[in-house]
């Protein structure tokens, strides 16, 4: 028995002393195929007063693999919040892809930053946040080329 404990203990050390991987994905909503060479933009947001690490980078400007995915490690200790944005290839792409989210929300659910639509169709996993895009309708393209 007291060798679970020691067992036990370390595990629950080590879950304290690693830093939290936070992935962020970025999808095609319609199918959920993978967005690969997109730029992310992460803003580390700490509360005022909050404790914060001696040296770190407050923003983080990161570009997804060809699985559509990047990681980073939050500091110790961890903001508060993150500020999330995509930044798309407008001539093709369009999303709701920027928000304010907590990290509270991130580590123990997960989050998808899409707009309200898509919402209900793609999952987050703890420790991930996913952005959803979709392309250009025909419309949209026609007004976009318009606008230059």
């Amino acid at each position: 028995m007291r060798h679970f404990c020691r067992i036990g203990f370390f595990v629950l050390l080590s879950a304290f002393c690693h830093a939290q991987v936070i992935t962020i994905r970025i999808v095609n909503v319609k199918g959920e195929q993978p967005l690969p060479g997109q730029n992310i933009k992460v803003n580390l947001i700490y509360d005022e007063g909050a404790e914060r690490p001696a040296k770190y980078d407050a923003k983080l400007k990161l570009g997804t693999d060809a699985s559509g995915r990047v990681q980073f490690a939050l500091p110790t200790p961890a903001p508060s919040h993150l500020w999330v944005a995509a930044d798309l290839t407008l001539e093709r792409w369009t999303c709701g892809c920027a928000d304010l989210v907590s990290t509270e929300d991130i580590t123990h659910t997960g989050v998808v930053v899409d707009g309200a639509f898509w919402r209900k169709r793609l999952k987050a996993q703890p420790g991930e946040i996913v952005l959803g895009a979709r392309p250009f309708t025909l419309w949209e393209r026609l007004i976009y080329r318009f606008r230059e």
